[in-house]
């Protein structure tokens, strides 16, 4: 999460918030302070947070328009995957997961690609498990284990072990090198894990200190990544925290809005915005930088369904002037799921093998899905239209 090249603490001045304890490993160990902190919240924060919230309303008066959520959430969800997880240096890009889920293919041949793929998918299996528990739990630490037990399933170090999924961590934690000594960041001793985390969870569902929601989520995401509760993918837990938030706080009702983008092109200043935080208590620009990135990215992901309903109505009447209803209804399904194959037509529309096959022959020839396996059997086609506007 820092930004230097390696944590100096006599860089820290009085107004961190926080405090540098010892570590048996001859270096000192950052704990943040317990939240919320003593942080007016001036004009020009509210006024951030206020373009913040319009941004959002915009892309909230978009979901009655849905035919289906689906429609715009599938895809979301998965972009969200692929960029919170390419910020951490895999390489799958949205086609390729939505490939890898299609078929169930395992990372045999491609051990690198395959592992990639499965780390994504299990991304996108963390945040939906997340959401779900929502209806039952308010967020808490058990909702994050749980999303961390997903995310690491069938994830192991260099050395086979597992990442101790669903657990915080027992051992410290340090970011930025492999030695600890040199190390941009080092987190709270793991001992003080579960008592960090535990004021976290009080303050999250804390309703007495009168911050804009917004704002509390930024000092939220800041409070995560600086306890580093998790011997991995706190980055990852970090980020899908915000969705949760996002979604319990009623801010919008489907989940669309990820900040994932804003931090992969903005990451250095990212990472030197939290280290600042940490040093010497710039909360003001790290919260700034918070409210612009949910402003950007909330006019990004309402232009991004606005040419995604568009381009389905352009589908609609394409499909529609061919006469036959089932082609209408495929090429609607290939909004929420731009992969198409037989055996996915066939359950789509529950008509024969020779009719699937004509209706996709068809639409091959109009342009609307494209075949990319070269195949002459268990063929694959990509809608890839669509799939550029997701990306």
């Amino acid at each position: 999460m820092a930004f230097r090249e390696h944590m100096d603490s006599t860089s820290f001045t009085i107004d961190s918030p926080g405090t540098l304890v010892p570590t048996p490993f001859g270096c000192e160990a950052f704990v943040p302070n317990a939240l919320p902190p003593q942080m007016p919240v001036d004009r020009e924060l509210r006024l951030a947070d206020e373009r913040a919230l319009l941004s959002l309303g915009e892309l909230r008066a978009i979901i009655p328009s849905l035919p289906n959520p689906a429609l715009i959430t599938t895809p979301f969800l998965r972009r969200e995957a692929v960029l919170s997880s390419k910020i951490e240096g895999t390489k799958t890009e949205l086609e390729g997961l939505f490939l890898f889920e299609t078929t169930h293919r395992k990372p045999t041949a491609d051990r690198k690609t395959g592992s990639d793929a499965k780390e994504v998918v299990n991304y996108v299996v963390a945040l939906k498990y997340g959401l779900e528990a929502l209806k039952e739990l308010p967020v808490c630490n058990r909702i994050l284990k749980g999303s961390h037990a997903h995310l690491m399933e069938g994830i192991r170090d260099e050395r086979g072990r597992d990442k101790l999924p669903g657990k915080f961590r027992k051992s410290q934690a340090y970011v930025g090198t492999d030695d600890i000594l040199t190390a941009r960041y080092v987190a709270p001793p793991f001992q003080k894990v579960e008592e960090l985390m535990g004021d976290l969870e009080i303050f999250i569902n804390s309703k007495n200190d009168n911050l804009p929601t917004l704002v509390r989520i930024a000092l939220i995401h800041y409070q995560f990544e600086a306890i580093h509760p998790f011997s991995d993918g706190n980055g990852r837990v970090g980020r899908l925290l915000i969705s949760l938030l996002l979604a319990a706080t009623g801010i919008l009702s489907q989940p669309l809005l990820y900040l994932s983008a804003y931090f992969e092109r903005n990451r250095e200043e990212y990472n030197r915005l939290l280290w600042e935080v940490s040093r010497s208590g710039a909360w003001r620009e790290w919260l700034t930088f918070f409210l612009d990135g949910v402003d950007q990215e909330s006019r990004d992901a309402a232009a991004r369904a606005r040419n995604i309903l568009q381009l389905r109505e352009e589908y609609r009447t394409r499909a529609q002037a061919e006469g036959t209803p089932a082609m209408v209804r495929l090429a609607e399904s290939l909004f929420s799921w731009p992969i198409l194959t037989s055996k996915s037509a066939k359950t789509i529309l529950g008509i024969t093998s020779a009719g699937i096959l004509k209706i996709i022959s068809r639409m091959e020839k109009m342009g609307l899905i494209t075949e990319v396996t070269g195949f002459k059997r268990n063929r694959i086609y990509v809608a890839k239209e669509i799939m550029h506007l997701m990306s």
